[in-house]
């Protein structure tokens, strides 16, 4: 099933420039960051990259771009529609049920790929700015944390996806949803209580990982 998504991604111009803009964006920040040498309330962005506080720093910085991986999602599956994908895999054998199924696939491998590229950016960060991985063990807990927010940022993208099947309408009411939801949360602040918070599905997602530092400002 996944074979059968990846041979179409993999011919999909939007995945292609969204992917490597994905790519680009992440230790674009980092080094964006570290020309300004900046400091945080006493904290240096050395501190930052090195372990332990380098899997918080680099999964948080991460986490702003997963719009772009949610963005790809919603304009292939509502594409799938457009084009009349879905009647024809449905005429070539595939039954409903692994249809959804491969979608799922799919969204589980791109999140377990920018787990493991953000891996990869941290540890480098690391080596770059400690010259070693020590206490490479130390916070790596966040590693599983921003898999497991990756696949809810994706999976919200699919559910729109589905539910709209028109890209333009589908990426309008995700970006809405995510932005609004943001604003709502940023204007009414402490007023929200605990037990209304649940119900904000893009504020629950996108607080695992935490603003690094957060507790030591």
């Amino acid at each position: 099933l996944f074979r059968i998504e990846w041979s179409k991604l993999v011919k999909y111009r939007p995945f292609i420039w969204l992917t490597l803009s994905y790519l680009v964006m992440t230790p674009g920040l980092m080094l964006f960051l570290d020309g300004f040498n900046l400091d945080f309330f006493g904290i240096t962005l050395e501190r930052i990259y090195v372990f332990p506080q380098g899997w918080n720093s680099v999964t948080w910085m991460a986490s702003w771009f997963h719009i772009l991986l949610g963005i790809i999602i919603v304009i292939f599956i509502s594409n799938e529609y457009s084009n009349r994908m879905v009647r024809q895999h449905i005429i070539d054998g595939l039954t409903r049920k692994e249809f959804y199924v491969s979608k799922v696939l799919m969204i589980a491998v791109m999140s377990i790929t920018a787990t493991l590229y953000t891996a990869i950016l941290a540890i480098i960060g690391s080596v770059v700015y400690s010259g070693g991985v020590d206490n490479f063990m130390d916070g790596i807990e966040y590693l599983p944390i921003f898999l497991f927010q990756t696949f809810g940022y994706l999976s919200i993208a699919m559910v729109f996806a589905f539910l709209l099947r028109k890209s333009g309408y589908a990426i309008l009411i995700y970006l809405g949803v995510i932005f609004g939801e943001f604003i709502l949360r940023s204007i009414l602040g402490a007023n929200v209580s605990p037990w209304l918070q649940v119900f904000s599905p893009i504020a629950m997602i996108s607080n695992l990982t935490r603003l690094p530092f957060f507790q030591e400002i």
